[in-house]
């Protein structure tokens, strides 16, 4: 700008000395206006450039302080949870404004940083949710919140056990195990080690089965749990005496697990020792009258088997006594009896329950 305004002026001085032109002296002042105007425009241009060079240095150097946290892979999709509020407890109502709070996608960052209440919130968040998701009987909605917990607090205690079982009942046996071996690790329980040995059943390990059933009923000899596994156990593994002894000491315990005792019935059909079997459901039924129906049923397909009819027969008359006389030809028609179907036996007890039937529809 200097150099510009120091040869204007020696024109001028030039000028002077030679005498003004009014002409030149007009041409001069608009070459003066035009290189102001340039010189303005290239000052504007410059200061227009300084300023973006700015804000991207900026963003830079905030970048380079401030690097974005990555975002964790949710687990699975979540919708918001449903928790009714008459299934918590009062210090867990807090859970209902806060599941909307737990879907934040800031959230999802909480694994990677350190102990603070939003990282405390979501861990208690999942946990209750998940709990009362096993109480409304959603399983996979429960599975999914306790894995959720787990990978926020992977050292937290009381949640292998339940997730374990889960998968169990799920029949993911790689995690069943995986979870209920951690949860023995916290600490022995009941449930744990059944649940470990029914795993190991299924898995076709029934030494490994054994171990932990056997600590099961050390822990708590008289647990009809561990009786009941054991008898299942020691059939599976083809020992007929000890299945035995464990279904009669379960069946002491709980004697109104009627389908126990069908199952046992049949298993001593199974071993071929028959008049055992009869002898204890005619013992059973006279005992348990109410749970009598079904056991008189197989009471009677068991005396059909070796075409027994009188007894077979005497069978189906106290099941009848049971239940109505349509459920009773229902059961009548079942190809179990065929081998006594054409029998004056069988036959008469047909008639008389169809008599039955007919009697009631006209009394309707």
């Amino acid at each position: 700008m200097k150099k510009v305004k120091q040869d204007f002026s020696d024109v001028f001085r030039d000028s002077l000395k030679e005498g003004l032109d009014p002409v030149l002296v007009k041409h001069l002042a608009e070459e003066l206006d035009l290189a102001l105007r340039v010189q303005q425009r290239r000052c504007l241009l410059l200061v227009t450039l300084l300023l973006v060079l700015s804000v991207v240095l900026v963003g830079v150097v905030f970048d380079k302080d401030h690097p974005q946290q990555p975002i964790v892979a949710a687990l699975a999709p979540e919708e918001v949870a449903y928790i009714p509020q008459y299934t918590l407890p009062h210090d867990a109502l807090w859970v209902v404004s806060y599941r909307h709070v737990a879907r934040s996608p800031d959230l999802m960052t909480t694994t990677e940083q350190p102990v603070s209440e939003k990282w405390i919130k979501q861990v208690a968040y999942h946990l209750i949710v998940a709990q009362q998701s096993l109480a409304l009987k959603q399983d996979e909605k429960a599975t999914v919140h306790f894995e959720k917990a787990l990978t926020i607090f992977p050292e937290i205690q009381g949640v292998h056990g339940p997730l374990g079982t889960l998968y169990l009942q799920q029949q993911d046996l790689n995690k069943a195990i995986m979870h209920l071996e951690t949860a023995l690790d916290e600490g022995a329980s009941l449930s744990v080690l059944n649940n470990l040995g029914v795993a190991f059943i299924r898995a076709g390990e029934l030494k490994r089965a054994e171990g932990y059933f056997l600590q099961a009923q050390a822990m708590q000899p008289e647990h009809p749990a561990s009786h009941k596994n054991l008898a299942l156990m020691y059939r599976e593994a083809e020992n007929p005496e000890a299945s035995l002894a464990h279904f009669k000491r379960y069946l002491e315990l709980q004697a109104q697990d009627e389908k126990t005792v069908e199952t046992y019935a049949e298993y001593l059909i199974e071993l071929d020792r028959r008049e055992e079997a009869i002898e204890f459901l005619n013992t059973y039924s006279a005992l348990h009258a109410d749970q009598a129906q079904p056991l008189y049923l197989l009471l009677a397909k068991i005396e059909a088997r070796s075409t027994n009819t009188v007894q077979a027969v005497a069978a189906l008359q106290k099941m009848s006594r049971h239940i109505s006389a349509n459920q009773a030809l229902i059961k009548l028609n079942q190809d179990d009896f065929d081998s006594i179907r054409d029998t004056d036996e069988f036959q008469a007890l047909v008639r008389q329950v169809e008599l039955a039937t007919v009697t009631l529809k006209e009394a309707w």
